[in-house]
């Protein structure tokens, strides 16, 4: 079970590096985040 939480900040950290490889590609904030929680959901 404790494997667990350290499996979702894995993937968490994961995920964030992904949307930094192309997060530069939109010009506004907003789109950013959205790609962001697009990703999470």
């Amino acid at each position: 079970m404790g494997g667990d939480l350290a499996d979702v900040r894995l993937w968490a950290g994961e995920l964030s590096a992904v949307h930094e490889r192309f997060v530069h590609r939109f010009s506004r904030e907003e789109p950013r985040q959205s790609a962001l929680a697009y990703m999470r959901g």
